[in-house]
Parts: C-alpha cells; structure tokens; sequence
C-alpha cells in the first residue's frame, strides 16, 4: 500500500493535469473537425444532387431542340461529340453519387463527433475535478482513440476550419493575443483555396453544358 503522501501525490499530478487539459483541447477540435466534416459531405451531396439534375436537364433540351429542327449553329459531328461528353459526364456523376454515399457518411462522421462532444465535456470535468488518477486518464485517452477507430477520419479542410474556430473562440473570452492576426488571416485564406478546389468541379460542369448550350443554339 502506498503511503498517504504518495498517493496525494498521484492523484494531483500536475503532469496528469496538464495532458487533461491538452488531451481535452485536441478532443474539442477534432469533435469541431467532424461536425465541419459532415456538413462538407452533405454539401457534397447537395451539389452532386443538383448538378447532375441539371446536367440531365440541359442534355434532354439539347436532344429535343435538335429532334423538333431548331436550327444548329454548330456542325452535326460536334454536337454529336459535345452530347455524348455530357452524357458520359452524367453517368460519371451518377457512378461517383452511389459509391462515395456521402449522405450516409456525413450521418456517420456527425456520430462521430457526438461521441467527442460528449467524451469532452468529461474531459473538461476531470480537469477541474481536484483528484484526478492517472488510471482515469488513461480510460478516458482509450476512449477517445476507440471513437476515432470506428469512424472515418477527416481532411485537412475540416482541420484548419475547427483549429481557426476554437482558437477564435478563446480570444474572444481572452485579451491576450492567442493567434496573430496574420495567422487568422492565412487559415480563412487557405480553407477558402481547398474549399473551391473541393467543389469547384460542379461549377465548371455546369457552365460547360451552358457555354455549349449557347454556343450551339444561339
């Protein structure tokens, strides 16, 4: 049995305090990663939805202008090329909606991030909690790794958008100066760069179909 002193000693750790407060820290941002994982993925599904409804759209009306004589300003092999390009682009979409399943993903990834909010909220417990043993420590670190094993992890988008908010979040409730300016600057910059990546495809489909709408009816 471990003398009185030793295990006062054991249970007010200042080392264990201190991997609480980080390992509560990393468990908020990551819960913050996920959810902004799961509204990216339901965005995904939203466009994905949407431009191939009106790429299937614009496709039937190129197929009936032609069928009722309006008359084609382009030769007859280029518009044969340009409508079997969409029509591939359609199926493309069509292929890439049922597998990647990213409105089941997205109802997964914001599970995942319940679990972290709540194995957070414990965090932030036993970090103000005054006799914390390094046994609950190590309990609640398994549990945050066991979450994370069952649930697809998040991209780097989702990262930097929860990294900025909660740092944000702390110098609204702080006068020092957490993150520079020019910091915060560079992370909104960034996430917007990969965000327009990220969905850009769907804009540039669409103003495909509608520049060759145009050019080939006008």
């Amino acid at each position: 049995m471990l003398p009185l002193s030793s295990s006062v000693r054991q249970m007010t750790d200042p080392a264990t305090t201190e991997s609480l407060k980080d390992h509560a820290r990393r468990t908020e941002i990551t819960c913050k990663a996920r959810y902004h994982a799961a509204r990216r993925l339901n965005s995904h599904s939203w466009f994905s939805q949407w431009t191939l409804s009106l790429l299937a759209v614009g496709q039937i009306a190129l197929s009936v202008a032609e069928a009722i004589g309006l008359p084609i300003q382009i030769g007859p092999k280029w518009f044969s090329l340009g409508s079997i390009f969409f029509s591939v682009l359609i199926l493309a979409y069509s292929l890439l909606l049922g597998m990647s399943n990213v409105s089941a993903r997205a109802e997964r990834i914001h599970d995942c991030g319940l679990e972290l909010g709540r194995l957070a909220r414990k965090l932030y417990a036993a970090q103000r909690s005054a006799s914390v043993k390094a046994s609950e420590y190590n309990e609640l670190s398994s549990r945050y790794y066991n979450i994370l094993e069952k649930h697809e992890n998040h991209t780097r988008t989702d990262y930097l958008v929860a990294h900025n908010e909660y740092y944000e979040a702390l110098q609204t409730n702080s006068s020092s100066e957490l993150v520079s300016a020019l910091h915060r600057f560079w992370l909104r910059t960034e996430v917007r760069i990969l965000h327009v990546i990220q969905f850009s495809h769907y804009i540039v489909s669409l103003l495909l179909m509608a520049s060759f709408g145009y050019v080939a009816l006008a």
